[in-house]
């Protein structure tokens, strides 16, 4: 008798196994795209004290790339500026907005954020950080409401996503190479060609989404300001922004777009180091603007139907000017003063 070599010796043992394979994940509803752009320029200092001029016009520029660049729809995106009285960039508008870009998410969404003003250190209080102190945003209201860590952002914005869930973020603000306590960190090599993954064993991965971020500079680094005409921009801007404005195209892998923003910076004499960490591994030679962890980029979000979630519920602000500048071991200019 001849022996099939083809057929399954044990079919009952193959299907009970095939049975303990968990089904894939259904999102409960629609997909949802939603994004968060933060512009603070501290029109509550006075100039030359801390108050900056080009981060309003940051997330004018991050509106022009989700919109053209991501496919984001106008009624996708939330907005918090310091020159607009009910979009006021306070703590706790800051923290009610990332939870709505981050509550009830998924899988199938896809989320952004944007962050353009000051950034600052504090001492590290749970041992997570190996230079000893903790990055932060500083919101329009720091002077009473205080900073936000990057361990609070990480518990806002990382730990509650689901698997299946993705989420870019961009932050133009000094001390920021950490500044969301992601476990992956892209190193480049020492010819600036080649690229590496290193994993931080102070920070165990607590999040199952797709978190990838770009961030200005190093956390010992500060980030810089354009002045208007330099760098070919008509307006003050974030060098880091300017950067990626120049830099990002729908099919630029995550390698190419940081070695490019690193060579733009570099060419243009700017010594702040762009940086690209995540916190799952990443897949470096994916599209960032299409990114999958898999291949070489997800379907197009124009071929997707995304469903539009209402904004937030933002909470007047009564921030008064000119009370005192922020010093400077507190605060580094998110972009410099």
């Amino acid at each position: 008798k001849f022996v099939d070599l083809g057929a399954c010796f044990m079919p009952e043992a193959q299907a009970a196994a095939e049975s303990l394979v968990p089904a894939p994940i259904k999102p409960s509803r629609a997909p949802v795209r939603k994004a968060l752009t933060v512009g603070i320029n501290y029109f509550c200092l006075q100039p030359g004290q801390g108050q900056l001029s080009g981060c309003i016009n940051d997330s004018d520029t991050i509106v022009g790339i989700l919109k053209d660049t991501f496919g984001f729809q106008d009624s996708q995106i939330c907005r918090l500026r310091d020159d607009r009285a009910n979009m006021m960039p306070t703590k706790a508008n800051i923290l009610a907005a990332l939870r709505w870009l981050t509550s009830e998410a998924v899988p199938g969404d896809e989320l952004f954020l944007h962050y353009s003003g000051h950034g600052g250190q504090v001492k590290d209080k749970d041992g997570d950080e190996e230079s000893g102190m903790d990055d932060t945003l500083i919101p329009c209201d720091f002077q009473h409401a205080g900073q936000i860590t990057d361990d609070e952002l990480h518990t806002h914005i990382v730990e509650p996503l689901p698997k299946g869930v993705r989420m870019w973020v961009i932050l133009d603000c000094c001390h920021s190479g950490t500044a969301l306590d992601l476990p992956y960190k892209v190193q480049v090599g020492d010819t600036g060609k080649h690229v590496q993954l290193s994993k931080s064993k102070l920070r165990p991965k607590g999040g199952q989404a797709e978190v990838i971020m770009i961030s200005g500079c190093q956390d010992t680094q500060t980030s810089a300001d354009v002045s208007a005409g330099s760098m070919g921009v008509a307006q003050a801007a974030g060098a880091m922004t300017t950067a990626l404005r120049n830099c990002i195209s729908p099919t630029v892998s995550c390698q190419d777009l940081l070695l490019r923003m690193r060579d733009y910076l570099n060419s243009n004499t700017y010594a702040q180091v762009p940086q690209m960490s995540s916190e799952q591994y990443i897949n470096l030679e994916s599209s960032f603007v299409t990114y999958s962890p898999k291949g070489y980029g997800s379907p197009s979000a124009r071929d997707i139907q995304f469903a539009v979630s209402p904004h937030p519920q933002l909470q007047p602000a009564d921030v008064a000017p000119a009370i005192a500048a922020p010093q400077p071991a507190q605060v580094g200019g998110g972009v410099s003063p």
